[in-house]
């Protein structure tokens, strides 16, 4: 009887061990890390702007809404390594629209990708999709055929993981702009309508290169001669991958035309490059990006433009995940080894936690992670040859009482403090803030959103540069953005931030959010 019962005890023990050994790799395997595919990373936030409409000093009618209104801050871009995160109840539509080559010469094809999702559990219903082309493009052919004339396609319901793709093909007519812009919008009857655009440069022949290679003093195209010494910063969400030379310098081209001195660069995809194991296609790879790297930054530097790269997504400071944010730091410190003539000035890290699922239950909590992970990022930067810098929304600061403060190394404070106080540890250190309005004056305008970090910093004894950023793209509430308005109300604007902040000592310049939707201004 003992021996039965020690038998039956022992098959349990077993059938249990084995069972919660299956939980536990079940786990693990559900956190790894992967490399989504295009289609999965449509929808992930490398960075967002969220305007929180709970401040009295809102100007718009739409902070009577309560509700929360995200703005994205880049285009995703394809191999991030990341969590997936769990579907959303109901419809939810990821739609985007990619040009597959981003210089052409008039006559010549242009194709375009054009993918959309339902990441929801839902159903989206009706789904519908429109194409338009700019008065440029002449229509070829597409896979699938329109549903209706040439731009339109009817797809139906998407059910949750549903895809969708279009490859059409248009022509590029001759005529004398620098470059075009196509729009498509996807639509549903449970969902907002999503747009994306693609803008493409167009080729020159080589006399009219040479008329246009003529050497602009930079910073007094756009701004004029009150910004000397100032920075100037574009956001061009590319990355070494994925700019040919020619579309390069279209870039450098449009930067120095307008007066920029720094592009804001991603390299987002050089994660899954780190993520390999450690092999001869690791090595070639992380050879190749060093390479396609140094060729762009030599382009720029010959222009006297700089270039920082762009690292981030909204749980980079989770405990994880920051190992991508340190292995970017590697990175780059072994770049500038190997390339001394063509350095990267900044590491720019756009980790905006606030957009955790998570951070309305444990404020403090998450905007903690957030500053440990920023001011172990200093003490691994302190001996770089490249510049720290750290974005953050206009609401980080004492008085908007937005955030909360909360303890980090004895003292109780905003995390625009905290951040303060980290970033004097080390040299060539900015804040670029995200001061999206198309209003200078008045509540909740720029000048109000941005002063008390413009103040605070001129302050104390510090270093670090403050940066006033503007938005440019199409995104809601219509007062965070020039979208719609001219560059000649985006110049009017940024010289008042100029003019008004340029005797604080802190105060380092502004930056226009991004190329695309810039070009596409008035």
């Amino acid at each position: 009887m003992k021996k039965k019962l020690f038998v039956v005890i022992y098959v349990v023990s077993v059938v249990f061990v084995l069972a919660l050994l299956a939980f536990v790799i079940y786990t693990i395997n559900s956190e790894s890390l992967t490399v989504p595919s295009q289609e999965e990373t449509a929808d992930t936030s490398i960075g967002q702007y969220t305007e929180r409409l709970n401040s009295s000093a809102a100007n718009s009618d739409d902070t009577k809404t309560g509700v929360l209104l995200s703005i994205p801050i880049l285009t995703t871009i394809a191999s991030l390594v990341t969590k997936t995160e769990p579907p959303v109840d109901g419809c939810s539509l990821r739609f985007s629209l990619t040009a597959l080559n981003k210089a052409v010469e008039p006559k010549e094809n242009i194709n375009y990708v054009a993918n959309f999702s339902n990441k929801g559990k839902g159903i989206c219903k009706n789904v519908t999709v429109s194409i338009y082309y700019t008065e440029n493009e002449i229509y070829i052919s597409s896979e699938p055929k329109p549903s209706a004339s040439d731009y339109y396609w009817v797809v139906g319901d998407l059910t949750y993981g549903q895809t969708y793709k279009i490859n059409l093909m248009t022509e590029l007519k001759n005529f004398n702009q620098e470059n075009l812009s196509s729009e498509a919008c996807a639509t549903s009857d449970n969902s907002p309508d999503i747009c994306s655009y693609s803008v493409i440069f167009v080729e020159r022949s080589t006399s009219e290169k040479k008329l246009n290679s003529t050497p602009i003093k930079l910073n007094e195209t756009f701004l004029g001669s009150g910004f000397d010494k100032k920075e100037f910063g574009l956001w061009v969400w590319d990355t070494p991958l994925t700019m040919s030379s020619s579309y390069a310098e279209h870039i450098v081209s449009i930067s120095k035309k307008n007066g920029f001195n720094v592009i804001y660069l991603s390299a987002a995809d050089y994660i899954p490059i780190a993520a390999e194991p450690r092999g001869t296609s690791y090595a070639e790879q992380k050879t190749n990006y060093m390479k396609l790297l140094s060729t762009f930054i030599t382009t720029t530097n010959a222009s006297g433009i700089s270039v920082d790269i762009i690292g981030g997504a909204k749980d980079w400071a989770i405990p994880e995940n920051r190992w991508k944010g340190y292995t970017l730091i590697d990175f780059l410190n072994e770049y500038n080894k190997v390339y001394p003539n063509a350095k990267v000035r900044n590491y720019q890290y756009d980790v905006e936690p606030y957009l955790l699922s998570n951070y309305t239950g444990d404020k403090e909590g998450v905007l903690r992670e957030f500053v440990e992970f920023i001011d172990e990022s200093v003490e691994r930067t302190k001996d770089s040859t490249f510049g720290l810098s750290v974005v953050i929304p206009h609401f980080y600061d004492s008085e908007q009482e937005w955030t909360p403060a909360f303890d980090y190394n004895g003292q109780n404070a905003a995390t625009f403090t905290h951040l303060l106080k980290i970033l004097a540890k080390k040299e060539s250190t900015s804040i670029i803030i995200m001061s999206y309005r198309n209003f200078f004056d008045g509540a909740n305008g720029t000048k109000q959103i941005s002063l008390v970090e413009i103040k605070e910093a001129a302050a104390g004894e510090y270093k670090t540069k403050i940066i006033v950023a503007q938005e440019t793209g199409d995104v809601s509430p219509g007062y965070v953005t020039f979208y719609g308005l001219s560059r000649d109300d985006l110049r009017e604007s940024l010289t008042e931030i100029g003019s008004y902040f340029g005797s604080y000592k802190n105060f380092g310049g502004v930056a226009v959010h991004y190329l695309d939707s810039f070009l596409k201004l008035k």
